[in-house]
């Protein structure tokens, strides 16, 4: 989808953030919700081939072993910048050892803005909007004092990725 309003997807994606996230504390009451940490990941995508940079949150559980945690990547290369906010939910399998195993999915939300060779004069952007859904599934390891280290499988995205790989650092 082209859209002439560049600004729209962002302020959109931004809204949907604030939304989330200011409604963590009052949700806490009912449930096990509300900030618990966040984190940096970093990681790579398939189609488009990029490199990914991001900040997760953990925000808590919704139900037992059912934990919200959103997050924003920029991803860079092939022609394409993007923008993206995920929020899933993640299974949390309780297994005999330290490591944890996780599975779940959720909404992306992602704005791509894609340089096109130029045709004729000037250059030819391109920006669009796209939500898809995303299945992930990763594990967790603790590395000490109360740190942990992601690695996570995404498949799904719409036009955003096929595929991507992250690992992620959470304090």
């Amino acid at each position: 989808m082209r859209t002439d309003r560049t600004y729209r997807p962002l302020a959109l994606a931004a809204a949907l953030a604030a939304t989330l996230l200011g409604t963590a504390p009052a949700a806490a009451q009912e449930t096990d919700l509300g900030f618990r940490g966040w984190g940096l990941r970093a990681g790579a995508a398939s189609d488009p081939d990029q490199a990914i940079v991001g900040v997760h949150w953990d925000l808590g559980e919704l139900l037992e072993d059912l934990r919200l945690q959103p997050s924003v990547d920029l991803g860079f290369g092939d022609d394409v910048a993007t923008f993206s906010l995920l929020v899933p939910v993640h299974y949390r399998f309780e297994i005999a050892s330290d490591v944890t195993p996780y599975a779940g999915g959720g909404l992306l939300l992602a704005v791509l803005d894609r340089d096109d060779p130029p045709r004729g004069r000037g250059r030819d952007d391109e920006e669009d909007f796209d939500i898809a859904p995303v299945a992930v599934g990763g594990l967790e390891i603790p590395i000490g004092r109360g740190r942990d280290l992601l690695l996570e499988l995404h498949l799904g995205g719409g036009d955003a990725f096929d595929a991507k790989f992250v690992a992620g650092w959470s304090f």
